[in-house]
């Protein structure tokens, strides 16, 4: 008999445990922020969306950013959408 009450114990404890174990995090989603280099071609960086909200004093004309691939980006002339 306890042996039984183990086994159903133990069932019930696996089948209602949840196996969705992501559902509390919010999917990353990759941005794109567009530079022109001083020497006149164009570099598109990848970030993720946390980072893209806010790039360090854009306001003052100077990014810094931390790129997906861990590139730390100090860099001016650039653009930015990013849709909610």
């Amino acid at each position: 008999m306890k042996h039984l009450f183990c086994l159903l114990t133990a069932g019930c404890f696996f089948a209602c445990g949840s196996h969705d174990l992501n559902n509390d995090q919010e999917v990353s989603t990759i941005e794109e922020i567009v530079c022109q280099h001083p020497r006149g071609h164009i570099i598109v960086y990848k970030v993720s969306k946390e980072e893209a909200r806010l790039p360090f004093n854009f306001r003052g004309g100077l990014w810094s950013f931390k790129t997906v691939d861990g590139r730390k980006v100090k860099t001016t002339n650039c653009h930015l959408e990013v849709i909610d």
